[in-house]
């Protein structure tokens, strides 16, 4: 019995069609051929079409010699196709016909079913097997018969080419797209090129199926021998599947990535599980990130950032040169991939950073490109080899960020400046502040709108021709200056004048503005303080020169006693404070400012936090997140000056009344002589009711007494309020300051405030005080 041949006249005319055009001579054969078969297709004298083609082709392989050589069972040169035989039927003495044998059941042969999988392997829809847009697969028509484990190894081996259609489609969606990136170009012809090499082994393939169409010795035998069959196309096949499943996965996580989204994409395919795939994701990433390391290289080199298409994790936010440290680049941490340590991506920005403001603000170019072709050779920058990266980064960084520190300090004297600052806007250079207090105090005494600057201009000239900032370095007395507030109505002049320090380039581009502003407003608060001790001991000299005056006015002692003992109190709590800010607050700031610059710094960032530590950890005790302390002590200078004031026109009144008292007593003396008569009669003296008469108060003097006695209970208050908080904070050093203003505890602090004062003590030499006194 012999197996059933299926006949398929479609099938014997492409056989004939390819058999004429292997040969490049029989190539206008195979045309005439196409032209013959069309027209006799047209016509319906033929009834029996496919036997007669099919016994024309029999014919002409009668004299083609049979293949001897064995088909060898791995992929790279495929043996041709066999047969669906019926293994049941006994195997004929002849070589079986070239048709398919298939089973019974199934109406496609199987070299029909591999031929249109090599279309599929390439994306392209066969006679048989087609692509379902809507179930994105490729899949045979129900109206194919055949085996169901036959259909369902037949979709399995149709799914190399939806991978191929998925990665084929992402390639021209971003060739399409415009500015994609470097990243994105490289990744999609790296993409591209292994689907070149894919498509190479479909072709291989096709020769196989074509051979095997045209060699019919071969036929029946092919399946009993080592040649191609579906199940062991699937073996063949499976390197291919691994490899452009894995692509499509990448194609579809990466459609609307970019840049470091996709190597991050990639890379985490560096852990897997699977070496093939592991090596595949390394073997992607070397090549595609290779853009990526070429914007850091310039980066890094030349401090400029050739990244058109944002693919760094570097930004710039502004082409302005002002502020050029803080605002022209951003570190986008979202960006950094994942390979990269946040630390080195770091590194690498400020390496580029550095490079930048040296290069562009320094006029240290001549530094960089010496540096940039010792170190060309030396770095890796490759993601082969990320310990080297690292490496190779960290030697950079700290090369350049020296030499960023040392220009700095040696050619700028960055630290002059900061020391500069200390003394001149927090008032660190006392006698230069004695000598501004004098040289322009009365101008300053003027209403806001009399206060002019040149008047000013001369009397800052004059302080600093007074005292010891005559031998500053001229750069420094340069950038000294002042500016004044705008008025407001009521304000002296001390309210509008502030000392200003104008940074000089290039240390204006870190330096900034909110840098500086916190010297303001210490500044200020400071000057106040000064200008009310000032004002004070004005007072003071007042009350001492004219102590023996105002003495012959006796209904006046009470009212100088008490001012003399509130004058005291107030100069203790000025210099107590004074002491407090000047020493425990602002030396010690610098001190620890001064250790973390000497202990060492890697680069210029670590300097402006430290800087900014030091002057925050002045203001952070002034100005607390629930109290504001310096708005606290400010009221209590208000209340100082409004003291003054009220003694002041005290002690008016007191020499007026004390040059009435001497008119009325030289005026009683000269009546006396002129009065007295000769022989020693005089007028009758004055009686003792007239000597006891107590004089009226005079309604001045009760307003007076009324402002002190007034500012007085203020001030008081006010400074027991304030001790009240500092001794509820947890900062030791709030709480020492409590204790160095109520040392004799003299304002009576609530119980729980002085409970927790009773316990400090004053470098461990302050014994445990018990309770408060009591009122």
């Amino acid at each position: 019995m012999t197996p059933s041949v299926v006949a398929d006249e479609a099938q014997i005319s492409d056989l004939i069609k390819k058999k004429l055009a292997r040969d490049a001579s029989q190539m206008q054969n195979a045309l005439r051929f196409s032209q013959l078969y069309a027209r006799i297709q047209s016509k319906d004298v033929l009834t029996q079409r496919w036997s007669i083609l099919y016994l024309l082709y029999s014919l002409s392989n009668s004299n083609a010699p049979a293949d001897s050589n064995l088909a060898p069972a791995r992929p790279p040169q495929p043996r041709p196709l066999s047969k669906y035989v019926d293994h049941t039927t006994a195997q004929p003495a002849s070589p079986a016909p070239l048709s398919q044998l298939v089973p019974s059941t199934s109406t496609a042969s199987e070299l029909d079913l591999m031929t249109d999988l090599v279309y599929a392997f390439q994306g392209i829809d066969g006679q048989l097997i087609h692509y379902d847009r809507h179930q994105g697969a490729f899949r045979l028509p129900d109206s194919c018969r055949m085996d169901a484990p036959v259909r369902a190894l037949v979709h399995h081996l149709a799914t190399l080419g939806e991978y191929f259609r998925q990665v084929k489609g992402y390639i021209v969606l971003m060739r399409k797209t415009p500015s994609v990136g470097h990243v994105v170009q490289s990744f999609t012809a790296y993409l591209d090129q292994e689907l070149t090499e894919h498509l190479k082994f479909v072709a291989l393939l096709e020769n196989q199926l074509e051979a095997t169409a045209t060699d019919a010795s071969a036929v029946w035998t092919m399946a009993a021998r080592t040649g191609l069959t579906l199940r062991r196309l699937k073996v063949w096949l499976q390197p291919a599947f691994k490899k452009l499943h894995f692509f499509a996965q990448l194609a579809e996580k990466c459609r609307d990535k970019r840049a470091g989204p996709i190597l991050n994409e990639i890379h985490i395919y560096t852990d897997h599980g699977d070496p093939f795939i592991r090596d595949l994701a390394n073997d992607i990433l070397k090549t595609i990130s290779v853009p990526f390391y070429e914007i850091v290289e310039h980066w890094i080199y030349n401090g400029e950032l050739l990244d058109p298409h944002q693919e760094s994790f570097i930004a710039v936010i502004s082409e302005s040169n002002t502020n050029a440290w803080k605002s022209k680049f951003e570190l986008s941490v979202l960006n950094i991939p994942i390979f990269i340590q946040t630390v080195v991506a770091t590194k690498i920005f400020l390496i580029g950073k550095s490079v930048h403001f040296l290069r562009f603000h320094c006029q240290d170019g001549a530094w960089i490109n010496q540096q940039c072709r010792v170190l060309r050779n030396e770095i890796v920058l490759s993601y082969a080899d990320s310990f080297a990266v690292e490496v190779s980064i960290d030697r950079v960084y700290r090369t350049v960020c020296r030499r960023l520190l040392d220009v700095m300090f040696n050619k700028y004297k960055l630290m002059d400046h900061f020391w500069a600052m200390k003394r001149y806007l927090l008032l660190g250079q006392g006698d230069f502040v004695q000598c501004l207090l004098k040289s322009i105090g009365p101008e300053l005494s003027k209403p806001a709108g009399q206060v002019y600057r040149h008047n000013l201009n001369a009397g800052m000239e004059s302080a600093i021709r007074a005292s010891n900032a005559q031998y500053e370095d001229p750069v420094i007395l340069r950038q000294l200056d002042f500016h004044l507030l705008q008025k407001a109505n009521g304000d002296a002049g001390w309210d509008i004048f502030e000392l200003q320090y104008v940074v000089p380039p290039p240390m204006d581009q870190f330096l900034l503005q909110e840098s500086i502003k916190p010297y303001s407003k210490l500044f200020a608060f400071l000057w106040k303080l000064k200008y009310v001790e000032h004002e004070l001991s004005k007072l003071w000299r007042k009350q001492t020169t004219c102590s023996r005056t105002v003495r012959r006015v006796p209904f006046l002692a009470g009212d100088i006693h008490r001012c003399h003992i509130a004058t005291h109190e107030m100069t203790h709590f000025l210099n107590q404070l004074q002491c407090f800010i000047l020493y425990e607050v602002i030396e010690k700031a610098w001190t620890a400012f001064m250790y973390r610059i000497n202990k060492g710094l890697d680069d210029l960032d670590l300097l402006i936090a430290a800087h900014k530590v030091y002057i925050m950890s002045i203001t952070k005790l002034l100005v607390h997140k629930r109290v504001n302390y310096l708005q606290g002590m400010v009221k209590i200078l208000d209340v100082i000056f409004q003291f003054r004031n009220a003694v002041d026109n005290l002690y008016d009144f007191a020499l007026m009344e004390a040059n009435r008292y001497s008119a009325s007593s030289t005026k009683a003396a000269t009546t006396t002589r002129s009065t007295r008569k000769p022989g020693g009669n005089t007028n009758n003296p004055p009686s003792a009711a007239e000597n006891s008469e107590t004089p009226r108060v005079p309604e001045r003097l009760l307003v007076i007494r009324q402002q002190y006695t007034t500012a007085i209970e203020t001030f008081q208050r006010r400074v027991t309020d304030l001790l009240t908080n500092l001794t509820e904070q947890q900062d030791a050093n709030l709480k020492f300051l409590a204790v160095r203003l109520n040392f004799n505890e003299v304002y009576q602090v609530p119980v729980a405030a002085s409970s927790s004062r009773s316990r400090m003590s004053l470098n461990g030499s302050f014994s445990s005080v018990d309770g408060h006194q009591s009122a």
